[in-house]
């Protein structure tokens, strides 16, 4: 007896308007026949993106929902969320035809994958519509399905993190948007990004590590390679200031600022975080002062002060600042105006730093192999 499905995707390859959609339909009621389920899944997946189909939003309460249990949820919901961006005029359209599959009923919401894609996907489009509670309530459950999962395939990810830092951009804090875009590009081909998007990308990133309050490690930033976007662009400049950043160049940070003052006054959350940034590259400086010094870790406040171009009175609290943000650790003596540093934040390094530890270790294998050679020496005396 011919199922509902069956009769519905027949009709629909009588009325195909042309050639090619008929060819289509036909190969989905082939498929369905035969109960090639994967080949299905497949099918569908391919002519939606190639939209090969018109009027693919009928399909799923027609024809696919009565074997939706049958097919990989995972790519189920992959197809639903294609035919909601390709086939729905608006937001509200979109999130019509997908909230129907958030229902615990369903078969796709027993995949937690599935779940979490679905899940990113409305957030998304709620955050387009200016839910922004409703949004987060979706990113929250999502996350939490994230943590909960030992193993998650990359794109799963991808589309997470996205949803997550689309909604931290406009929501939530730099640094939230900061460490979640990061996440996002980590699990994301760059190739599979347009040059605008990319550029887009690096462009909010750049401005992200700038402002964001406890954001110190620019290495991992710029050895991402989305980040080169920004190379002979418009936005040069801001390559140039992560750089500085990064290697904690007082002198360039403040060349660049000159430079490229009229660039830099066009981008409000610069200027409403012009002190912070100030602050953010001296205590840089202050690190890359006790990183790269070889004679001892202790720093007086008349260098510190010439280092990072700071009144000798406001030393004591850029170290203090520095200490609470566990930046560095050390001890300050008050009495003889210096500090020693034990310790200096890890950070990605590139490779002048790297080179200079080279050097380092080099010096003391030498050190270590004559402090050696003497004792050896001295036992020898000895024992004569």
């Amino acid at each position: 007896m011919e199922t509902a499905s069956q009769q519905y995707i027949d009709e629909r390859v009588q009325s195909a308007p042309d050639e090619g959609q008929k060819m289509e339909l036909a190969k989905l009621s082939e498929l369905y026949q035969k109960r090639l389920w994967h080949q299905m899944t497949m099918e569908l997946r391919r002519i939606t993106k190639d939209e090969t189909v018109a009027e693919m939003l009928p399909l799923y309460p027609n024809f696919v929902q009565e074997f939706e249990g049958k097919l990989n949820p995972v790519e189920l919901i992959g197809w639903a969320v294609d035919v909601s961006r390709g086939f729905c005029s608006t937001p509200t359209g979109a999130l019509e035809f997908l909230t129907p599959f958030l229902d615990e009923a369903q078969m796709a919401m027993r995949s937690t994958p599935a779940k979490i894609l679905l899940l990113s996907e409305i957030a998304g489009l709620k955050l387009t519509l200016n839910v922004h509670e409703e949004s987060k309530m979706a990113i929250t459950t999502a996350r939490e399905l994230v943590e909960g999962q030992l193993e998650l395939p990359g794109h799963i990810h991808s589309a997470f993190y996205r949803s997550a830092a689309e909604f931290h951009k406009i929501v939530g804090s730099a640094a939230e948007f900061y460490r979640n875009a990061l996440q996002f590009l980590s699990y994301t081909k760059p190739e599979s990004l347009s040059k605008e998007e990319q550029l887009q990308w690096a462009f909010d990133l750049g401005n992200a590590a700038l402002v964001g309050e406890d954001i110190y490690n620019f290495g991992e930033l710029l050895a991402h390679g989305v980040i080169s976007a920004l190379e002979g662009t418009e936005h040069q400049w801001l390559l140039d200031l992560l750089r500085a950043f990064d290697r904690g160049e007082l002198t360039k940070f403040e060349e660049i600022c000159s430079a490229a003052n009229d660039k830099m006054i066009q981008q409000p959350v610069l200027v409403a975080h012009r002190e912070l940034i100030r602050q953010k590259i001296t205590i840089l400086a202050l690190m890359e002062l006790a990183f790269t010094r070889t004679a001892g870790r202790t720093i007086t406040f008349a260098e510190i002060s010439e280092t990072c171009r700071l009144p000798e009175s406001e030393v004591e609290f850029l170290l203090m600042r520095a200490l609470s943000l566990k930046l560095i650790s050390g001890t300050i003596d008050g009495v003889d105006r210096c500090i020693t540093i034990t310790r200096v934040q890890p950070r990605v390094l590139g490779r002048d730093p790297i080179r200079l530890m080279a050097e380092r270790l080099d010096e003391w294998s030498a050190e270590v192999n004559e402090t050696l050679l003497l004792v050896q020496s001295k036992t020898t005396e000895l024992n004569s």
